[in-house]
């Protein structure tokens, strides 16, 4: 759904600005895989983006804000018959896109959830290869103020920034490949993973 927040600046109100309210389940704007958000390990890139998330009681789930990590959409070619020649394209999965689990590799996954240690909410920022992840996470207020996040991976250092302020940096992260075909998911990951 769309609505208006407000956007506060110093305990000042600075104006209405447009938003788009996601249910953290089954809303999502996505964008077909490309290959400009593969991010692997020599490429530096920044995140960033004004978010608020209202949490439902002390414990709750994964709020994904942003991720490439999930979900692939793939379309089928055109089926053949054993005598090679080629079926109509009405027949029942021909060219009909498709959702796939996209593996454990992801450029990045941006999400907010209850940190465990000490039962607050934190925002993730993770990367992943085949055999590895790394993920940093900092403090986060969830409640109805709008904050400003920056996630930025620059010189193998992962790091975020909240309203501003520098959190959660990682050393050195030597991952390698870490693109893959997924979507590109805002306000959702994806409906496919095996690799919760």
């Amino acid at each position: 759904t769309f609505s208006s927040k407000e956007l506060n600046k110093n305990n000042v109100k600075s104006g209405s600005f447009p938003s788009v309210v996601f249910n953290g389940s089954t809303s999502e704007i996505f964008v077909a895989n490309d290959d400009k958000f593969n991010f692997n390990s020599k490429d530096d890139f920044t995140i960033s983006f004004w978010v608020n998330v209202n949490a439902q009681g002390r414990f709750f789930d994964k709020n994904y804000l942003i991720s490439k990590s999930t979900t692939q959409t793939f379309i089928p070619s055109i089926t053949t018959t054993k005598t090679g020649t080629p079926q109509k394209i009405n027949v029942s999965g021909a060219l009909q896109p498709q959702e796939l689990d996209a593996g454990p590799r992801h450029p990045f996954e941006i999400y907010v959830e209850d940190s465990g240690a000490d039962n607050e909410p934190h925002l993730f920022f993770t990367r992943a290869n085949d055999n590895a992840t790394r993920l940093i996470s900092a403090s986060f207020t969830t409640g109805s103020t709008l904050q400003h996040v920056t996630c930025r991976y620059s010189n193998s250092e992962m790091k975020i920034f909240i309203n501003g302020v520098a959190s959660g940096t990682s050393g050195s992260d030597n991952l390698g490949i870490t693109q893959n075909n997924a979507n590109l998911y805002i306000g959702n990951k994806g409906g496919k993973s095996n690799f919760l």
